[in-house]
Order: structure tokens, then sequence, then C-alpha cells
């Protein structure tokens, strides 16, 4: 059995420049640990973080030293979600220990997606089209199975419904984590904007955009993924001009703060170019 890569502990150089760090690269200048989502069921979870109050780094807490992840680490784990990763989809029959597996496949997806946003120390991540197309796919279809009535991957809008929401469950914040990493594999990064394009992942996004408290803040993230699949994309905008009010058209006014300028014409969403 081959050795996993040792973690890599920072520099002092590089821990001043991680405490500086803040939510994805897409222009959030909040410096502020965000807060838990009151409808995501609170602490204990994973990752719930608003990307418009920025996003938490790859850290324990703030009273810990950061850990810098090694770049051969974050291979190993992306190599095997790609391997691994629709074992998530048969959990509604798994036993035990495909829980186990699927809960390990879905905290390296949380780690990757954090990981995505600090592209100046990972940038294998973004190079990697074959995980963007994992992760397209696998939100594609976790999507389908929520369609059904008893499926775990499906959608829970009442905050009455808080309570049976399991935040230790391995499918909480599935979803939104997957979006999360799909947005930051795309922030200016031609290729991979094009890339989720032809596998129909703007729709598919837009289909994403109600309220899930099993997915915390999926909906900014949601808005922060369409903004960066447009920047400097005609397009997507094109395509993005030419859906429905369905889904965005509640948001526009969060595409605008992070300079998206959108108006409607005839009952479609016309995009304009995001501001530099």
């Amino acid at each position: 059995m081959n050795e996993l890569p040792a973690c890599a502990l920072p520099t002092k150089q590089s821990q001043d420049r991680n405490r500086k760090q803040q939510s994805p690269n897409q222009g959030d200048t909040s410096s502020k640990d965000p807060e838990q989502d009151s409808s995501g069921g609170g602490g204990g979870g994973r990752g719930d973080s608003d990307p418009a109050k920025g996003d938490k780094s790859l850290k324990s807490d703030q009273s810990s030293p950061p850990l810098a992840v090694s770049p051969g680490n974050l291979q190993f784990i992306s190599e095997y979600v790609k391997r691994e990763c629709n074992l998530l989809l048969d959990i509604d029959k798994s036993e035990a220990t495909g829980q186990e597996e699927a809960l390990v496949i879905a905290k390296e997806l949380e780690t990757l997606s954090i990981a995505a946003q600090h592209m100046d120390l990972y940038p294998s991540i973004q190079q990697d089209a074959d995980l963007l197309r994992c992760s397209v796919s696998l939100l594609r279809n976790i999507t389908e199975k929520g369609k059904s009535g008893d499926s775990v991957f499906k959608r829970e809008e009442k905050a009455s419904a808080q309570d049976n929401v399991d935040p230790h469950h391995p499918v909480y914040g599935l979803k939104k984590d997957l979006i999360r990493l799909i947005a930051n594999m795309a922030y200016k990064h031609r290729a991979n904007q094009d890339l989720v394009r032809t596998l129909d992942g703007i729709p598919l996004l837009l289909d994403l955009t109600m309220i899930d408290t099993r997915n915390p803040f999926i909906t900014q993230w949601v808005v922060l993924a369409i903004r960066n699949l447009v920047e400097g994309n005609r397009e997507n905008r094109d395509v993005l001009s030419g859906m429905s009010l369905q889904g965005m058209a509640g948001h526009m006014a969060q595409l605008r703060e992070m300079g998206v300028h959108t108006e409607l014409r005839g009952g479609k969403i016309v995009v304009k170019p995001v501001d530099k």
C-alpha cells in the first residue's frame, strides 16, 4: 500500500498569508467569520458558511494555528472522490459501513470545495477538469434522486422541519459543497466556465436556488457560481439570458451586488457583462 503524502506544516510566512485569506477570491471583502445558518441545523455540522459574508479558511478554529494541507494529499483526495463518489448515490440503502464510506467522501468533497478558494496555494484543483465533470454529474444525480419523496437528498424548505434534519448525516450540506466547488473552479477560468455550460450545468444550478435546510446557504452559493460562470463569458451570459424567470429572478439584487447587471425583458433575464 502506498503511503499518503505527509501534511506540510505551514511556514510563518504562509501562516500570515492564510490568516489574511478572505472568502472565495470572487470579490467578497468581508473578513469576519461567517455566521451559522439559522435554518441549517446550527453548529456541529459541515462548513455552513454564507459566501456573501466570507467563508471559513482551512483551519480548525481561531485559537489554533492554521494547518495547510499538502498538494499531494489534496491530489490523493481528488482522485479518491472521482473514483468513489457514486457511493453517495446508494446511501439510502447503505448499511453502517456504507454510511461511513459516504461520510468520508462527503467530507473530502467539503475539503476540496474549501481548498479550491485558495488557488494560489492549490492551483491543481482548478486545473482538474475531471473533478469538475464529476462534481456537476454528482450534483445532477443527487438532485434527481432528491425528487423522490423518501430520498435523503430531498430538499427540505420548511424551517419547522429543522429539528428533523441531522447535521451529522453524510449528505448534510453536500449539494452546497458541490456548488461551492463548481463556483470556485469556475472563477476566472474560461475552460471551466465553458465546461460547465457544455455539461448543462447552468440550468442545473438555476434549479437549486430555493431554500433547503439540509444545505445551508445553498442559494447564496448558486448566485456566486452564476456570477463566476458569466464573468467574461458571453456564451454563458447568453445561456442565462435565455432562461425563464423561475429561479434566479428573486436573486437579481444579489447578482448586481457582485457586479452582474441584469434586467427583465419579455419575461426573460438579460445579463450584462460583469464589472471589472
